[in-house]
């Protein structure tokens, strides 16, 4: 008989965020040996219950606030998102809270009707930790394995009045210390050392092949980026600059992106090589890596975030462009064959590279021997353990 399993993470259904698509990946090689349940942040105003094809059964949860915010209009919307501000500035979890609470109250309802034997929460929320370490005090045999893939202390992140970041930093240490077991991601450990003691690394899995599509046409190179911009983490103005510098009219640079709107419009009316587009689905988005010519990265100046997509760029196969956006080189493409890494928007040697690499493919087999650690037989077999306490 399948032991039980619980995944506590952020937005998963219907359509997942970075975190949740490593919970997909992790449920991949986790639904042979465990009944999944997946209990995680609703992206509408609505709560669901789903149960997946393949058993795995998924609960949706939203907090009042939240749903009365997307559902209201004007004043009663404006009022209600102010609220959810002030609970950033003045609650630990922020306006997320309520998550910890109901999230744990879930658990406890399922773990009366089918006992789980472990709980695997998944942060990005932190809140998703805090809530199996409340679920753990009612139910002291199940078994708490923590992973953190993004930190919740940093000092890019806005925090509550009165709280300094070693203050956070000791908060968010002190709730992992109550799992039986922590993972984080590599980033993050080399970033804090204070978590190191307690946390073994887990790498980032390894995506199924994304198989290239030939286009009908060669009259154009196209080159993608896809993902958020921000402000302070993730800046496009070195990119964009460096594109409408670029002298060869069949080079397009493809944007599916949100966030610094101001400024891509500005590049984008200014020069017609710069394409927007809507955000899309994952799946679709998928698509659009199989189709490009070339992939475009921005590194985060946050040492400890890694842009989710970036494996998903080096299971294409194909030429990967890299701003390091002020940073460090990215050591997960250091051994990447087809990538040029750049500190500052150098168009001449961004153009060069792209004409010289438009085309060319590694194969899935040569990624996985290069990066051998992160296949999902690797990856497996650690995760594995420390779910049952090998």
């Amino acid at each position: 008989m399948k032991k039980h399993l619980a995944i506590l993470c952020g937005v998963y259904y219907p359509h997942p965020s970075p975190t949740g698509q490593c919970v997909d990946r992790f449920i991949e090689l986790l639904k042979d040996t465990y009944t999944i349940d997946v209990i995680s942040l609703s992206e509408s105003d609505n709560e669901e219950r789903v149960v997946r094809e393949d058993g795995v059964r998924v609960f949706t949860l939203c907090g009042r606030r939240l749903a009365a915010e997307r559902r209201g209009k004007g004043a009663v919307a404006k009022l209600l998102h102010l609220l959810g501000g002030i609970e950033i500035k003045t609650r630990f979890l922020g306006n997320l809270t309520w998550f910890r609470h109901k999230a744990a109250r879930l658990l406890t309802e399922l773990h009366a009707e089918y006992p789980y034997d472990t709980v695997f929460s998944v942060c990005s929320p932190l809140a998703a930790h805090a809530a199996a370490v409340d679920f753990k005090r009612l139910a002291p045999t199940a078994r708490h394995v923590a992973y953190t893939v993004d930190p919740y202390a940093t000092a890019m992140r806005p925090r509550p009045i009165g709280w300094s970041l070693r203050r956070l930093k000791a908060a968010e240490k002190e709730i992992l210390s109550k799992a039986d077991a922590v993972l984080a991601s590599e980033e993050m450990l080399a970033a804090r050392e204070d978590v190191r003691e307690l946390a073994k690394p887990l790498p980032y899995v390894l995506p199924e092949p994304i198989l290239p599509i030939k286009k009908q046409e060669r009259s154009t190179i196209d080159c993608v980026y896809a993902g958020r911009f921000y402000e302070d983490i993730r800046h496009p103005e070195p990119m964009l600059r460096c594109f409408s510098q670029m002298s060869d009219p069949r080079i397009r640079l493809h944007l599916y992106t949100t966030g610094c709107e101001e400024i891509v419009s500005r590049y984008a009316k200014e020069n017609p090589s710069i394409v927007r587009h809507e955000l899309l689905p994952h799946k679709e988005i998928l698509r659009v890596y199989a189709q490009a010519d070339v992939l475009v990265n921005i590194g985060n100046r946050a040492a400890e975030f890694l842009p989710s997509k970036t494996f998903e760029y080096i299971a294409t196969g194909k030429p990967i462009l890299h701003f390091k956006n002020g940073g460090e080189c990215c050591f997960r493409l250091k051994k990447y064959p087809l990538v040029l890494q750049l500190n500052q928007a150098e168009s001449q040697l961004s153009e060069a590279f792209i004409r010289e690499t438009a085309g060319r493919l590694l194969t899935y087999d040569e990624i996985c021997e290069i990066y051998r650690e992160h296949t999902k037989d690797a990856i497996k077999e650690q995760l594995l353990n420390a779910l049952k306490g090998h």
